[in-house]
């Protein structure tokens, strides 16, 4: 079929002058980084400047995913259809549309139905499905090449990409006329590539999309050039590849709720947080053993936080090196060494916290807590050992936890013999 779309291609000519200009709607497309793509009027804005004042004309490819249709992923029948069969020209309303190649219209379309064509080509049929088209040909009426099919529908205001046709290739009549889907579910998309062949070249569009790398390709990588110890998450992780507010997307637009990343505390891609930190990298970006303005007015904003008395702070560049410079403190203040932990926390990755961390000590590779750590049980009424059907079970965690102090205190551990009294 391929060698057929090529014959075809060539018979066709350019049906399309100046040739479309690719448009890239996949959810790591720069297009998203400044605009809500839920907001239609502002995604349709940034289209039109990407096709550069050209006479609006993009070529969204075949097979590929896009963040204006994502949503939250879901397993099985619910899964989304995030994944385009076809291309799509985006074209200016009521612009007219050819055909490339000869063809006899077999449905005329209308009523969200698509105009279908049949085509021969080097003895071989195939038929292509025009969705969004006005001012069809009749059935049974023969379309040269580069003959209108008819113009673009109109668009509606809440339509981000505008007027926008969207050509399919099928083999059979029976698949073009069923009608076929316009847009599949990312597990559908192999499937598809058999069942679709890509109308790129027939439409005389020769680009290629820039490639992103897979989960594969990732994982891959991954394992040979990443420590194992600093495992992924999930045995089947997402690809993902932005984050917007408190939402994850992945390589297909399906979108993933975060509840567990430690790194962003105001959400993912928050537009005044990036605005400011790109703003500061374009004038000066150092250490706080320099001495620099910046450095001053955010320690007196984030003092001004804090409850009396405290108004002193440490910048340090990590949660693991935060978390050790307190224990530090914590055992030159006080002169004791014993630590109390919850089971199952992680403090970070530097010596000292691993220690105090069953996470890590109790994990793969690891030596057990050391004598100065001591653990309480998780207060946890949905797991742990006093649950829901227990109404004194903070009490009991508690006790158990006084516990554990009141044995290290009787053992004459909570300082060392040679420290003096605090």
């Amino acid at each position: 079929m391929e060698e057929v779309l090529a014959e075809g291609a060539a018979l066709a000519g350019a049906p399309y002058a100046p040739a479309p200009q690719l448009l890239d709607l996949r959810p790591a497309s720069d297009l998203y980084d400044e605009v809500d793509w839920h907001d239609a009027r502002a995604v349709r804005a940034s289209i039109d400047d990407v096709l550069d004042g050209r006479r609006r004309r993009g070529y969204v490819p075949h097979l590929s995913a896009s963040l204006l249709q994502g949503d939250r992923r879901r397993p099985g029948a619910d899964e989304p259809a995030t994944v385009q069969v076809g291309g799509s020209l985006v074209v200016a309303d009521a612009e007219e549309v050819a055909s490339p190649v000869s063809g006899v219209v077999e449905a005329r379309g209308g009523a969200g139905m698509p105009l279908v064509l049949r085509h021969a080509v080097e003895g071989q049929e195939f038929w292509t499905c025009w969705w969004g088209l006005d001012d069809t040909p009749p059935v049974a009426a023969t379309v040269p090449a580069g003959a209108p099919l008819g113009r673009a529908a109109a668009s509606e205001e809440k339509d981000p990409l505008g007027s926008c046709v969207q050509v399919q290739v099928h083999r059979t009549a029976r698949m073009a006329t069923w009608p076929p889907p316009r847009v599949v579910p990312p597990s559908a998309r192999q499937v598809w590539s058999h069942l679709s062949p890509d109308p790129a070249r027939l439409l005389g569009f020769t680009e290629s999309p820039a490639a992103v790398p897979t989960i594969d390709d990732v994982v891959s990588v991954r394992r040979r050039h990443i420590a194992r110890s600093q495992r992924n998450y999930y045995r089947a992780p997402m690809n993902l590849v932005r984050g917007r507010d408190v939402w994850f997307h992945d390589e297909d637009g399906l979108a993933y709720l975060d509840s567990l990343n430690n790194v962003t505390h105001v959400g993912h891609a928050e537009p005044r947080v990036t605005a400011a930190a790109t703003r500061q990298m374009r004038k000066l970006n150092t250490n706080s053993r320099f001495v620099y303005p910046q450095i001053a007015s955010y320690v007196q904003k984030l003092v001004a936080t804090l409850p009396d008395p405290l108004e002193v702070v440490f910048l340090v560049c990590s949660g693991s090196e935060a978390n050790d410079l307190a224990l530090r403190i914590a055992r030159q203040v006080t002169g004791r060494q014993h630590i109390v932990n919850i089971d199952g926390a992680y403090h970070g990755n530097t010596g000292v916290v691993t220690g105090i961390s069953p996470n890590r000590y109790k994990g793969p590779g690891g030596a057990g807590a050391p004598a100065t750590t001591h653990e309480v049980v998780i207060p946890d009424r949905y797991r742990s050992t006093y649950g829901y059907d227990d109404a004194d079970a903070g009490v009991k965690y508690a006790r158990d936890a006084a516990a554990v102090i009141e044995r290290i205190t009787a053992d004459g551990r909570p300082r060392p013999p040679s420290s003096p009294s605090p």
